[in-house]
């Protein structure tokens, strides 16, 4: 015969629900009405009422989170629970505003309903710690700390934005380098195609060259990417002085002075840099200035005994990069700003100028040659920029055909003037600055461009060594930077122009055609040219007396004009 089942009353099932609670939360749980233990009486008996600290689930996924969010669930069991359903009270909550309570209440109340005839005290407890750690975040603080945290966020994010910007300008650089190193290939595929009859009197003398290459400490011609090794990485340098950051790019090339040359770019307005990197040793600080004894670096010294201080040749380079960056001249490569750092090896100075997209005159001389009308071009132009400097009280004292360039608008721009011969003696020794003034400097320049010169020519040559010149306005007024194609006084240019009027007919001054050259003197038709020659040959270009072979070898018939290279000419075989 089976046993019958007992069932428990409500007191005994509020009794043992009791127990097992008290066994799970230990000291978290408080009772509220001492009467309803088990050791009481069945007539001192009360209904359970409890209250449970609580705090986040805690399980193997979110390990021991710290808790920020806590809360008490205070429990009112009725004497006919759980048939009934208790009475539920959030108190002293933290870390939870009041719209989360009162979702917290809800819940409990729609689970208690659930849950009626059974024991549900357990299942609400696990609801409010399953809630806790759904909202357990850390306090958002004071307003100080919620400012602090905006900053840091803002800032990763202009970080962020700054280091995605440098890439793009970074490939944007690499590949303007490239397109201008195709497009400097490809022109000089082009001109060596091209026949150039009036460069047949140009001659590259080698020596000349050589010196002059090993003379200067970088080509800017060269301006695409080597295959340099050491030199590979990019890096960011800030020139506090001027407030301007430059993100230094791929080498372009070593001197055997000590100079490295870098692309640069101007990180705030994108502007195109060139950077040189002198690298200067401390004991090369002890050796005396040249230039008879004046030091360079200290302006105070009037002669130079050597051992200069590192902050006082920082202090000296510092001070000339601000004056001579606010010299701005259409025939000037302008200086930009330097950053000199202290390191274990030495001083190294990073020295800014302008980025130019052209060529030197070294390298148009050694590969096109040069006509009159374009050594009469580079005189006009260095000679400007040589009247800007002196009328600045600068000196150039490092003027060579690999300091002067032509850019891609055919101007004329000098470079490395006064501060970078300086560099050049501090870090290789005496004898690496030019000993002779700039107008000498520049006579040898204008003479090493052609073999061949006019009289106009050599004479302006000579003004420039001579003694008696006492500035470079004194050369502005030359006839050879201003004459015309006709003023020259070689009689046997005249006469080649007379021969040249005479087979061309035209109606002067009402007459019949050559009928006043026919009948005019030699003598009254070259004082009266200017008026009488025809209109083709007012731009006729002056021919060299001897030693060229479009006169020994080539009639000439006719002008036609000017050319890329120089003057067409119409010419037959003799």
């Amino acid at each position: 015969m089976a046993t019958p089942v007992v069932k428990e009353s409500f007191r005994e099932r509020q009794i043992h629900e009791l127990e097992v609670i008290k066994a799970i939360f230990a000291n978290d749980v408080e009772v509220l009405r001492p009467s309803c233990d088990t050791d009481t009486p069945a007539a001192q008996w009360k209904p359970t009422e409890i209250r449970i600290s609580l705090t986040p689930l805690r399980d193997s996924s979110n390990g021991h989170t710290e808790a920020y969010a806590r809360t008490k669930l205070h429990i009112i069991c009725p004497s006919k629970y759980p048939k009934i359903a208790p009475k539920i009270l959030i108190e002293e909550s933290k870390g939870l505003s009041d719209q989360l309570v009162e979702e917290l209440l809800q819940k409990l109340q729609q689970q208690s309903e659930q849950l009626r005839g059974e024991v549900m005290i357990y299942e609400l407890a696990q609801t409010v710690q399953s809630f806790l750690l759904k909202y357990n975040k850390p306090p958002r603080g004071s307003f100080y700390d919620e400012m602090l945290q905006e900053n840091q966020k803002r800032e990763k994010e202009r970080l962020d934005k700054q280091k995605r910007k440098e890439n793009l300008e970074r490939q944007t650089l690499i590949e303007e380098v490239e397109r201008r190193k195709e497009m400097f290939k490809s022109e000089a595929k082009r001109r060596s195609g091209e026949t150039r009859r009036s460069m047949s009197e140009s001659n590259y003398h080698a020596s000349s060259s050589e010196s002059s290459e090993n003379s200067s400490p970088y080509y800017r011609s060269h301006c695409y990417p080597n295959k340099c090794l050491e030199h590979r990485n990019s890096e960011k340098l800030y020139f506090h002085r001027v407030g301007r950051q430059v993100q230094r790019g791929c080498c372009l090339g070593h001197s055997q002075k000590g100079c490295v040359a870098y692309t640069g770019i101007d990180l705030d307005s994108g502007q195109l840099l060139y950077v040189t990197e002198w690298t200067i040793k401390y004991s090369q600080l002890e050796q005396k200035c040249g230039n008879g004894g004046h030091c360079y670096w200290l302006a105070t010294e009037p002669k130079c005994g050597g051992n200069h201080r590192v902050d006082d040749v920082i202090a000296s380079i510092e001070k000339q990069v601000t004056t001579l960056s606010q010299l701005h001249h259409k025939n000037l490569i302008q200086y930009e700003c330097v950053l000199c750092i202290k390191r274990k090896e030495g001083l190294i100075v990073y020295l800014v100028q302008d980025f130019l997209l052209g060529t030197s005159l070294l390298n148009i001389s050694s590969s096109l040659g040069w006509c009159i009308e374009g050594v009469r071009m580079v005189a006009r132009g260095v000679l400007d920029a040589l009247v800007f400097l002196h009328n600045k009280g600068v000196s150039h004292s490092h003027l060579m055909d690999s300091t002067v360039f032509m850019d891609n608008t055919g101007t004329l721009r000098c470079t490395d003037f006064s501060l970078v011969p300086n560099l050049l003696e501090l870090v290789g020794g005496l004898g690496q600055r030019s000993v002779q003034g700039d107008l000498p400097a520049f006579g040898a320049l204008i003479e090493s461009l052609m073999s061949t010169h006019t009289y106009e020519m050599r004479d302006f040559i000579d003004k420039c060594n001579s003694d008696r010149t006492l500035s470079a306005s004194e050369l502005l007024d030359h006839p050879f930077l201003h004459s015309s194609l006709l003023s020259h006084d070689d009689k046997a240019n005249a006469q080649l122009a007379l021969a040249l009027a005479q087979k061309m007919p035209r109606r002067i001054s009402g007459g019949t055609p050559g009928v006043a050259l026919q009948n005019a003197k030699p003598q009254d038709h070259l004082q009266r040219q200017p008026q009488h020659l025809p209109a083709t040959l007012s731009v006729m270009p002056v021919m060299p007396v001897s030693q060229s072979r479009l006169r020994n070898e080539f009639e000439v018939l006719t002008y036609l004009g000017k050319g890329a290279f120089g003057d067409v000419l119409k010419v037959s075989f003799w």
